[in-house]
């Protein structure tokens, strides 16, 4: 008997339609909003804050992995076989890239005479939601809490079946063929878009425009977030400041309401900002990124000295979470310990 769940892939296909052209590489920064940071030949320059090489490229060819937003395992299960066939992820993407590039160049366009107007706020902060989301650095948060929880889950049952100490060297990991699955899960579930989404329009928005001779950088995870004193938290946590820079021109700056009402009069409006602001906000890209950042010009020795004095930043295989095991505390059914994710600590005051 047929499972009346099962998904029904001929009808689906039949639906959705082949895409027109197959996309193999695959941004997660997308290119109708890396093109607002080139120069006037369509290019800019690209800093690895690994290795610290610099070259110069174009928007198509950075920010995007070959068939990133493809599963693994499509050769053995055909729901795969048919996501991956039809570019599902892909093309919803480019629909939703449509949309934003709609809000982003009018308000590119506006923002300069009247500011952040409604209508492109709430533009905006979906799409701030969702490449918060995509980014192949996103990813990898998501498949270490995943991995933490699997860890936290498999210690307890080991140590339940084998007493206590007896799985303290025990890890487990995801499959690999499941870490785009675990990713896509979280990128297009709407009610966590509209559990985010809220919490960036609470902010004060203002308009930063850089001063003549400077220019905002961005990176492959340009929702950078700063936060105070050293605390850990994230895009809703208190003092929280955000840094999402539209071109090399403007730049969207975010901050918590509660430790910023002296400036809710400027909700909305442009600011005029420094060298020295300027500076911070491409501080702010260089700590968010995962690798590469990118610029207008080729100065990036500011970046580098700020790298080179943060060591952690040069570290692109690094870990952003730990767990914390609580000893003798157990959950609510009785059964494993509890687990506490964090950033892990660093001698510098934004999250990253």
């Amino acid at each position: 008997m047929a499972d009346p769940n099962a998904l029904d892939l001929e009808r689906l296909r039949e639906e959705v339609g082949q895409p027109g052209q197959l996309t193999v590489l695959q941004h997660y920064v997308p290119v109708c909003y890396l093109e607002k940071f080139t120069d006037s030949t369509g290019g800019f320059h690209v800093l690895d804050k690994r290795t610290e090489r610099e070259f110069r490229s174009g928007p198509k060819a950075v920010a995007a992995e070959r068939r990133f937003y493809e599963l693994a395992g499509a050769e053995v299960d055909s729901t795969r076989e048919v996501f991956n066939e039809l570019q599902l992820a892909e093309r919803s993407l480019q629909i939703i890239e449509g949309e934003f590039s709609r809000h982003l160049n009018l308000f590119i366009s506006e923002a300069p005479y009247i500011g952040v107007s409604e209508d492109v706020r709430r533009g905006i902060a979906r799409y701030m939601v969702i490449q918060h989301l995509r980014s192949e650095r996103t990813r990898r948060r998501i498949v270490e809490m995943h991995n933490a929880g699997l860890t936290v889950w498999g210690k307890a049952q080991l140590e339940h079946k084998s007493g206590p100490g007896t799985a303290d060297n025990m890890r487990l990991r995801l499959n690999p063929a499941d870490e785009a699955l675990a990713h896509l899960q979280a990128l297009f579930d709407p009610e966590f878009w509209d559990r985010l989404e809220p919490i960036f329009l609470g902010h004060i928005w203002l308009c930063a425009v850089a001063p003549d001779g400077t220019a905002f950088s961005t990176s492959d995870h340009p929702i950078a977030l700063k936060i105070p004193n050293g605390m850990r938290g994230g895009l809703g946590s208190p003092g929280v400041e955000i840094a999402f820079p539209v071109s090399s021109r403007l730049c969207l700056l975010l901050k918590d309401r509660g430790a910023f009402s002296a400036l809710e009069h400027l909700d909305g409006k442009v600011i005029q900002i420094s060298e020295a602001d300027v500076t911070l906000a491409n501080r702010m890209q260089a700590a968010s990124a995962r690798r590469w950042i990118f610029h207008v010009t080729p100065d990036f020795a500011d970046l580098r000295r700020f790298c080179r004095s943060h060591p952690f930043l040069l570290d692109t295989e690094r870990e952003d979470l730990q767990t914390i095991y609580h000893k003798g505390r157990r959950t609510r059914e009785g059964k494993g310990q509890l687990v506490q994710f964090t950033g892990k600590p660093h001698s510098i005051d934004w999250y990253v």
